[in-house]
């Protein structure tokens, strides 16, 4: 999609969207509120369900790979079931932030990245704070928490904003 922003679509009634035919894309139409409501919502949920399999994803290749470097087996934040857990629910917490932010901000493409590099930067605290006094929270195990984070984020906000 060439614009981030909401574009109306030329002589267009209903929901309908800007760019490709993926019906991906956020709907434009602004003139009967209840279907685009209605559709901005169905969008929302898919390009939710699309993050968190992204986050998830990519907390999965982050864990394999420093897996091979840096022992984390029996280190209670990097076990499996606590990644899928943590990534699907930041993803559900990205994606409804950013709903909010498309219903109810100008430019809610530029907020959205903004607060979520806040929201990163913020997530870090626990990281150098908290983790160290986890049993097996190793230094190297902490620079994987916080890559980790990294690759949550990125994967977020990547596939919210694309």
């Amino acid at each position: 999609m060439a614009s981030t922003e909401h574009e109306t679509t030329a002589g267009g009634t209903g929901a309908q969207t800007t760019g490709g035919d993926t019906g991906a894309e956020r709907p434009t139409d602004r003139r009967d509120p209840t279907t685009t409501a209605r559709a901005e919502w169905r969008w929302l949920a898919r390009r939710g369900a699309l993050t968190a399999v992204a986050v998830v994803a990519a907390l999965v290749l982050v864990r394999l790979v420093a897996g091979l470097v840096v022992p984390l087996d029996g280190v209670a934040p990097t076990s499996w079931p606590a990644l899928v857990g943590s990534g699907v629910a930041a993803s559900v917490g990205a994606t409804v932030v950013y709903g909010l932010a498309v219903r109810s901000l100008r430019r809610p493409d530029w907020a959205f990245l903004r607060l979520s590099v806040v929201v990163l930067v913020a997530s870090m605290l626990p990281v150098i704070v908290v983790a160290p006094s986890i049993p097996g929270v190793t230094t190297a195990v902490g620079v994987v928490l916080g890559l980790l984070h990294v690759a949550a984020a990125v994967a977020a906000v990547g596939t919210l904003l694309a």
